[in-house]
């Protein structure tokens, strides 16, 4: 993280928009320094004596151990000077509700105190809206709860949150980075796991892009440029998680680009942890999503979806799969799979399902209208794929159409397919039809 040559100026110097920076430090009021632990009457390590001495931006500087909430108004810019946060209570770092154009930047490592069994959050922030988290950043120890996140975002009443972007490079060793729920316009990247992988289980995936509908629709979710290590502990399902709820609480206009998802769990077994899951979505575009030893790399629940140029391998589930034949509580129609891969997968499995791409449905719920064209899927070890393309009609699955492309390495390419509404066309290892 930053050096020395890498300091902010010293404290009082304009900032860029004219207005004063002020700097807290852990070794407290100095030269350059205008507030820390012990003048902090509030018992916030001095961020809150900071935030209300009308500072256009307030640098964090040295280790603190964070026993008090900081609450958060709008028009709030912190900047972290190689700073190091580490929860010393169950409370929230940061927290916010209703607030406007707050800002996160610099270099800092945030700790969870999860050997101490504390609760909280680093940032609380419900129903605000212009936020960005634009640092390089490092969490640990947010692990040890369900519910414990880095960054955690909620509607404030029935008013959901608007406009947050993460970016930088957010390094995560064992937690959950960011999970919002309600939140309209988001866009997450450089969210990556360190050298070897997760080192425990996170309470949810580490990027986790939810809504439940209580505060209306939301939309414009964008996750992309991001590289994760599952450790092969992993057993929450998804790495990357977009997820809906039936009805009003659909995400719209979702995308999901450049992402390295890998070593959920251990392959084979009976694992059922995903890379990508999408689900209760429409207006949906995945591109570019890789990896391999998880369950599913690409659970695509979703309507209007393209997903495309995804690569598979060695993974429990189905590499590319639409629908779902237990978790799908709703119809789903118009997706198109295009120039995918899937090698040694459906490791895990032992029904007929166990493909590299496939389609399903829950009962009571019909996936209609899918196109696979010009995707691959075969076998290289002659027995850890069963088949090239399966269907799992728990409820039911109509218009399917594979178009181009090659399913080579089986005895059965196309396994349980139905008797009519499938057409197979110019696909290398198996016979047109339909």
């Amino acid at each position: 993280m930053s050096n020395v040559e890498n300091r902010l100026p010293a404290s009082n110097s304009a900032s860029a928009d004219g207005g004063k920076t002020v700097v807290v430090a852990s070794n407290g009021p100095c030269a350059g320094v205008d507030f820390g632990p012990g003048n902090s009457a509030s018992g916030t390590n001095g961020f809150l004596e900071a935030l209300r001495s009308g500072a256009a931006k307030v640098v964090v500087r040295g280790a603190f151990t964070v026993t008090a909430p900081t609450n958060l108004g709008s028009n709030v810019h912190l900047e972290f000077d190689d700073a190091t946060l580490t929860l010393g209570g169950s409370v929230n770092m940061f927290q916010a509700g209703g607030q406007s154009n707050l800002t996160f930047s610099g270099t800092v490592r945030f700790a969870g105190g999860r050997s101490a069994g504390f609760a909280g959050f680093g940032f609380l922030l419900n129903g605000c809206s212009n936020v960005l988290f634009d640092w390089t950043c490092q969490v640990s120890d947010f692990a040890s709860s369900p519910g414990k996140f880095l960054i955690n975002c909620n509607p404030q009443g029935p008013t959901g949150g608007r406009n947050l972007t993460l970016r930088g490079r957010t390094v995560t060793l064992d937690s959950t980075v960011i999970r919002t729920n309600d939140w309209s316009q988001v866009d997450v990247s450089g969210v990556h796991t360190a050298p070897g992988g997760l080192t425990a289980v996170v309470p949810l995936a580490l990027v986790a892009v939810m809504s439940d509908g209580a505060a209306g629709s939301t939309g414009g979710v964008s996750v992309h440029d991001c590289q994760m290590d599952g450790g092969g502990i992993q057993k929450v399902s998804g790495l990357v998680r977009v997820f809906g709820a039936p009805g009003a609480g659909n995400i719209a206009g979702v995308k999901c680009a450049n992402l390295q998802l890998r070593n959920s769990i251990p392959v084979p077994s009976a694992g059922l942890a995903d890379g990508l899951d999408i689900n209760h979505c429409v207006d949906v575009q995945v591109s570019a999503v890789t990896g391999d030893r998880c369950c599913d790399l690409v659970s695509c629940v979703a309507s209007r979806a393209v997903v495309s140029d995804c690569v598979a391998q060695d993974c429990n589930g189905v590499g590319i799969l639409v629908g779902d034949g237990g978790s799908q509580t709703e119809s789903i129609a118009d997706i198109t799979v295009r120039n995918c891969v899937a090698t040694n997968c459906g490791r895990g499995l032992k029904f007929v399902n166990a493909a590299g791409l496939g389609v399903a449905s829950s009962r009571g719920t019909t996936t209609d209208r899918v196109t696979f064209e010009n995707c691959r899927s075969h076998d290289t070890t002659g027995s850890a794929q069963m088949f090239g393309f399966g269907f799992n009609p728990v409820g039911s699955i109509t218009n399917v159409k594979i178009v181009g492309g090659e399913l080579s390495g089986f005895s059965q390419p196309v396994a349980n397919a139905p008797r009519s509404g499938l057409q197979v066309r110019g696909v290398a290892g198996a016979s047109d039809s339909g």
